[in-house]
């Protein structure tokens, strides 16, 4: 693909991420690398408290809390992984 190609393809999605989200790219990067770091944070609590199983039982009881797997694979993809 040649250099103006790959521009115009560049172009093209930036505008469909516009279109689709309202944000430009770069919003688009800070939003996620906010999620990002609420996820990590929140990712030790879930962990310290899968530590206590009755005390998880009763926490995520009924609430379908995402699983401890569950935001480690969403951070790893977000990462990138």
């Amino acid at each position: 693909m040649d250099f103006m190609k790959q521009v115009n393809a560049l172009v093209d999605e930036c505008t469909q991420v516009l279109d689709e989200t309202g944000l430009t790219p770069r919003q688009l990067a800070e939003q996620r690398d906010a999620l990002l770091r609420e996820m990590q944070r929140y990712l030790v609590v879930l962990e310290r408290l899968w530590g206590e199983p009755k005390l998880w039982s009763e926490m995520t009881q009924g609430t379908g809390i995402a699983t401890i797997n569950g935001y480690r694979h969403a951070i790893a993809k977000a990462e990138g992984k």
